[in-house]
C-alpha cells in the first residue's frame, strides 16, 4: 500500500504530518501523482488550515516487515547508529541515523566510533554507497559511532 505524506509548519516552527494511504503506484502512475495528486491535496487543504505545507512526499513499501515488539527492551530508538557521508563531487556532507542500535554488539571498548569494517556496519555502508544519491552523486561513507543513550 502506498502513501502520501504531508508535513505541515506551524507558527512555533513545529513540524506535524499526517498521512493518507493510496493504492500502490505502478510506472505510469508516478507522474499523475507527483503532478497531480500531491497539487490537488495542497489545494484541498489550504483552506482548512494555517500552517505552512512544506512538502507532500509518496511512500511505498518496498519491503513489508513485522511490525511486532521487538524481543529486547534495549531496542530504543534513541539508541543509533550514526553514519556520517560526504558527497564525492562537491564535498557535501551529512548523516543518515538508525533507530535501535544493538550497543552490545557494535560497541568497542573506550570509544563511541564503530570501525566501518565491523561485520554488522559493512553491509549496511555498502549499501548507502553503492544506492545513496546527493543532487545525482554518489556518497561515500566516513565514519559509524553510536549516539544516544547508554542505558
Amino acid at each position: 500500500m502506498g502513501r502520501m505524506i504531508v508535513t505541515i509548519r506551524d507558527y512555533s516552527d513545529e513540524y506535524s504530518r499526517f498521512s493518507v494511504e493510496m493504492p500502490d503506484l505502478g510506472t505510469s502512475d508516478l507522474i499523475d501523482l507527483v503532478l497531480t495528486d500531491g497539487s490537488n491535496l495542497a489545494t484541498a487543504l489550504s483552506g482548512a488550515i494555517l500552517g505552512t505545507i512544506v512538502n507532500i512526499n509518496w511512500d511505498q513499501v518496498a519491503d513489508a516487515g513485522t511490525d511486532t515488539r521487538p524481543a529486547s527492551g534495549e531496542a530504543q530508538r534513541e539508541k543509533k547508529l550514526r553514519l556520517s557521508w560526504r558527497e564525492d563531487v562537491n564535498n557535501r556532507h551529512g548523516a543518515v541515523e538508525i533507530p535501535t542500535a544493538d550497543f552490545g554488539v557494535l560497541a568497542q571498548p573506550g570509544t563511541d566510533l564503530v570501525p566501518l569494517d565491523h561485520a554488522e556496519v559493512a553491509p549496511i555502508v555498502s549499501w548507502i554507497e553503492g544506492n545513496m544519491e546527493v543532487g545525482g552523486q554518489s556518497v561515500t561513507v566516513e565514519r559509524a559511532e553510536l549516539v544516544g543513550r547508554a542505558s
